[in-house]
């Protein structure tokens, strides 16, 4: 819930944000499922009803900026000031040689690709918010000081976001298992 009480909404499989707003329900961000197989998407900031969201899974609020988990892209986008735009996670490719792993190709305007290709943007590196990479983000949460802690699925961990890196918070990334125990020796 939005702090006035409006309801959005991560449709994951209409790629799109939507919103609840006095019993109606309207597209908040995103323009929806493409019926081509080739999508396109850029690194800058793009206007709200014009952006390319691909498969959004959950989202949360901190004052009136909402974050949501990008699954397919493997990063956390920020939408605020009318416009949405990657918050934390490379938004690069990795090179095709080391597909999930290994150092981020050059940075381009804006990428495209098939469904397939997006295995390529995912990896488990902490780092530089804008160059740590997740994979498949699902869930996430907002610190009263807008810190995030983001579940991704994929490293099987918690992972921590502020205004400057993202760490692993919990779990041993990549690492898949039943543990309890301290935080960063704890798998899930």
């Amino acid at each position: 819930l939005s702090p006035e009480g409006e309801a959005y909404v991560a449709d994951h499989n209409n790629d799109r944000i939507r919103v609840l707003r006095f019993g109606e329900v309207k597209t908040f961000a995103g323009v929806g499922r493409k019926k081509s197989p080739s999508l396109k998407f850029s690194d800058s900031p793009t206007a709200l009803k014009s952006s390319e969201i691909t498969l959004p899974t959950a989202l949360c609020f901190h004052a009136s900026t909402i974050y949501a988990t990008q699954t397919a892209r493997h990063v956390i986008l920020v939408l605020a000031d009318n416009s949405v735009s990657v918050y934390a996670g490379a938004s690069t490719p990795l090179h095709a040689s080391s597909p999930g792993e290994g150092d981020a190709s050059p940075p381009t305007a804006s990428h495209s690709g098939t469904p397939e290709s997006f295995q390529f943007w995912k990896g488990y590196e902490d780092g530089m918010r804008t160059s740590a990479r997740f994979d498949s983000p699902h869930g996430i949460c907002v610190t009263g000081a807008g810190d995030l802690y983001v579940a991704d699925s994929g490293n099987h961990c918690i992972r921590f976001v502020n205004v400057a890196a993202v760490t692993t918070f919990a779990g041993v990334g990549k690492i898949m298992g039943f543990k309890d125990g301290p935080a960063r020796e704890a798998l899930f």
